[in-house]
C-alpha cells in the first residue's frame, strides 16, 4: 500500500468518525436529552467541518488513484458519506421540532436499526489500517448491515400504513413521515457505501 493510499484512508476513517459523531445526537435526542438551540448549533459546526472534509476527499482521491475507474469508484463513495451526512443532520432537527414521541416506537425502533449500521460503518473503516486480517470481520460486518436494510424495509412499510390510515395529517404525523424516510435513506446508503468501500478499499 502506497503513502498516498495510507493517507486517503486514513482521510476516510476520519471523516466516517465525524458522521459517526451525529449518531449520539440522534440517540440523545430519542431519550429527549438534547437542548435545541445549543445542540442544533454544534451539528451545524459538524456539518461545516463533514463539508470540508468533503472537498478534501475528492481532492485525495485525484492524488491517490491514476485509473479512471478508481477514481469514479472513490468519488461515489465520499458523494454518498457526503449525502448520509446530510440526511443525519435533518434527521436531528426532525427530532428536536416533535413535541410528543409518545407513539413513534416503531420509527424509533428504524432509528436504532440506523444508528447499529452505523457502528458497524465505523467498525469496518477503522480496519482500513489491516484489510487483509480483517477481511472476514469486514465481509461478516457487511452482511449485518444489510439484515438490518431488510428489517428497516419492513419496519418503514408497517409505521408507513399506520401514519397514513390515522385521520390527522398533524405536523407530527408529517415529522414522524420525514423520520422514517430518513432512518430508511440511511440504511440503504450503508449498503452502497459498503459496496463502494469494497471497490475502493478491499480489492487493496
Amino acid at each position: 500500500m502506497s503513502n498516498k493510499q495510507d493517507k486517503f484512508f486514513d482521510y476516510l476513517r476520519d471523516y466516517m468518525r465525524s458522521i459517526y459523531k451525529t449518531k449520539t445526537f440522534i440517540q440523545n435526542e430519542t431519550n429527549r436529552h438534547l437542548y435545541a438551540g445549543e445542540e442544533i448549533a454544534i451539528v451545524y459546526d459538524l456539518k461545516n467541518k463533514i463539508m470540508t472534509q468533503h472537498a478534501k476527499g475528492i481532492e485525495r482521491i485525484y492524488k491517490t488513484y491514476k485509473d479512471s475507474l478508481d477514481v469514479e469508484w472513490g468519488i461515489r463513495l465520499v458523494d454518498r458519506m457526503r449525502q448520509m451526512s446530510d440526511i443525519f443532520i435533518e434527521t436531528v432537527r426532525c427530532f428536536s421540532a416533535l413535541s410528543d414521541q409518545k407513539e413513534i416506537e416503531k420509527t424509533k425502533i428504524l432509528i436504532d436499526l440506523m444508528g447499529q449500521a452505523l457502528i458497524e460503518m465505523k467498525k469496518i473503516f477503522d480496519y482500513t489500517d489491516s484489510i487483509e486480517e480483517n477481511a472476514m470481520k469486514i465481509e461478516a460486518r457487511m452482511r449485518k448491515i444489510e439484515v438490518f436494510e431488510e428489517r428497516a424495509r419492513i419496519l418503514h412499510q408497517e409505521r408507513l400504513e399506520e401514519i397514513l390510515a390515522q385521520k390527522e395529517n398533524s405536523t407530527s404525523s408529517l415529522l414522524e413521515l420525514k423520520l422514517i424516510d430518513n432512518a430508511l435513506a440511511i440504511l440503504t446508503l450503508s449498503v452502497e457505501i459498503m459496496f463502494l468501500f469494497q471497490k475502493v478499499v478491499v480489492k487493496e
